[in-house]
């Protein structure tokens, strides 16, 4: 049952003053320890917030049967080691206290922190080690993170870890079993995981952590609300190293997983994978912290960003795919700022243009991963593609799937920009960054419906081409 008041359990209090901030963030920048000077450790102050994952072996990944399955969930035995994780996603108050700011789209004290890129994760777990007293788990070089696997400090789960732990021991496509309630979750319940279920609430936003109940091994919110950062670069799994597995040295986008408020059911599954570039914020990502309750046989993991090249004062394209004519509007306006050329994106058999009909279609072409033909775009002289689409279907339409996969974006960076109804962006974002895993993907750009701010899209454009 949904539960609106929070669920209780003390919650680490501290007092942390700007001096404190400041040194924090300057010791966690070369990753050196302090002595224990503070408070004693989160776990003395109150372990109800952590739970031990006692290490075992599982399979990683999706049965080849399991509905809306991915190319990317190849299922593969995995072993993990004993550790610790916490029950909840970390909240805005921790977040604030630790950091000095909240950067949340949804201000609540108890509510996830998000907003957050991946690096602001990796600096909280330092600054919350430093804090208590603890070996920071990661050494930080810019972008260049360095982990120390037995510092003892708080840190990302690995995705290993955060599959083993979200299924708790279930093989179902959700640790619920065959699918999902919004009784269970907080996400976007218009659309279910079976499309003969019927809509559900959709809330439009976060809640609190815990307000639903945990999975069999305590962890709440192991799918929807927000998402969880994690450790590994995005990549097709490694099958052959699988005892603690910490996915590749290097990538350009950072695993998360579990779901958010605004993503339909079949991305709340267990194994789906989702993926982001580190350094950009979303509404819908946060995270959870971990800590390892053994030593490991691999003591130093780097994680380094691999270089994505392209020319930035290259030609530019606007591309979109529009259907009711406001991701039309927004390619125009974008198109007058940025020159270049613009395409109609255009399919050879058009959906419907009876909405009901069009959404059968799309949905059957999605259930069924089938990908339409579509006109033929030239983009070989283009460095910058502007690439839009609505998301009133709470996804990628299928045929801008199809421009994606048909062509070679390498040395290129793909914008995306989107109208769409409630669901914002939705997963359109690690959907982009998953069919061109080598591509620079920048910072997108959403508009509700019709409403174009231009003064908003003229901040946006700045910040992208700066």
């Amino acid at each position: 049952m949904f539960q609106q008041a929070y669920l209780k359990g003390a919650i680490y209090m501290i007092n942390y003053s700007r001096r404190d901030i400041l040194k924090t963030m300057a010791v966690s920048s070369i990753g050196i320890s302090v002595s224990p000077v503070f408070a004693k450790n989160l776990f003395a102050q109150d372990n109800s917030r952590f739970t031990l994952i006692k290490g075992g072996t599982f399979t990683m990944g999706t049965p080849k049967d399991e509905f809306l399955r991915e190319e990317d969930e190849a299922a593969h035995t995995v072993t993990v080691s004993d550790f610790y994780m916490s029950k909840y996603h970390v909240t805005q108050k921790e977040y604030s206290l630790i950091m000095g700011n909240n950067p949340s789209n949804f201000q609540d004290d108890d509510m996830p922190v998000e907003n957050v890129t991946w690096y602001d994760a990796v600096a909280y777990c330092n600054a919350l080690s430093i804090k208590e007293g603890l070996t920071p788990a990661y050494k930080i070089n810019g972008r260049n993170i360095t982990w120390d696997r037995n510092s003892g400090g708080y840190r990302l789960p690995t995705e290993a870890e955060w599959e083993y732990a979200a299924r708790a021991g279930t093989v179902s496509p959700f640790y619920t079993g065959r699918t999902i309630t919004t009784n269970q979750a907080n996400w976007y319940g218009t659309y279910p995981y079976y499309y003969d279920e019927r809509s559900s609430i959709y809330r439009q936003e976060t809640v609190k952590v815990g307000s639903f109940e945990p999975n069999p091994w305590g962890l709440y919110d192991m799918s929807g609300n927000v998402w969880d950062w994690c450790w590994d670069w995005y990549g097709a799994y490694n099958t052959v190293d699988n005892i603690n597995p910490t996915g590749a040295e290097n990538g350009v986008y950072k695993v998360h997983r579990g779901g958010g408020w605004n993503d339909f059911a079949r991305h709340l599954r267990s194994g789906y994978r989702a993926a982001a570039v580190p350094y950009n914020k979303l509404y819908n990502i946060g995270f959870r912290v971990v800590r390892s309750a053994a030593k490991n046989d691999k003591n130093i993991i780097n994680s380094i960003p691999v270089p994505t090249e392209y020319n930035k004062h290259g030609k530019n394209l606007v591309v979109y795919f529009t259907w009711s004519g406001n991701t039309e509007r927004l390619a125009k306006n974008i198109h007058e700022r940025v020159g270049g050329d613009i395409i109609r994106l255009e399919m050879q058999s058009p959906y419907s243009r009876n909405y009901s009909v069009c959404l059968s279609q799309s949905r059957n072409d999605q259930e069924k991963n089938i990908y339409p033909a579509i006109k033929n775009i030239n983009i070989e002289r283009y460095s910058n593609i502007y690439l839009g689409y609505p998301t009133w279907w709470a996804t990628m339409p299928m045929p801008v799937w199809t421009f994606l996969k048909q062509h070679n974006f390498k040395n290129k960076r793909i914008i995306p920009f989107a109208s769409h109804g409630e669901g914002l962006l939705a997963q359109t974002i690690s959907a982009i960054a998953k069919t061109v895993p080598e591509t620079s993907v920048g910072e997108a750009f959403s508009i509700t419906y019709a409403d174009i701010s231009k003064r908003k899209l003229e901040n946006w454009l700045i910040k992208i081409n700066s």
